[in-house]
């Protein structure tokens, strides 16, 4: 299976916990060959949600790019998962998307 920054996927969250996401949803890959390349077996997500709730935090990710609807990536859920939760590739994130969401993340990192 070939994982690439950019990359949207269908993957299974599990059981959430608290405001945790979770269940299967569309998720950004957001890390590059330094993880993805090697046999770790983790990958890091953003998951996206169709509910525009105007948070800071959110990223707009707009249809066509593999997703049916208007979504958000959640950037303040970004998380490690196990590349089993991956379930199919669906589609890819343009560059421009991928560094707001990496200005986020840095800022909440930051904070």
């Amino acid at each position: 299976m070939r994982i690439t920054l950019g990359d949207l996927w269908l993957a299974d969250y599990g059981q959430p916990t608290g405001r945790e996401q979770g269940g299967p949803r569309p998720v950004v890959v957001m890390s590059g060959r330094a993880i993805n390349d090697v046999r770790m077996g983790l990958v890091f997500t953003v998951p996206l949600t169709t509910t525009e709730r105007g948070w800071p935090s959110h990223v707009e990710i707009a249809p066509g790019t593999g997703l049916e609807k208007q979504s958000w990536a959640m950037v303040e859920q970004f998380r490690a998962i196990s590349v089993r939760r991956l379930t199919r590739r669906i589609g890819w994130v343009e560059e421009p998307t991928l560094e707001k969401m990496r200005v986020v993340l840095s800022h909440l990192i930051r904070a």
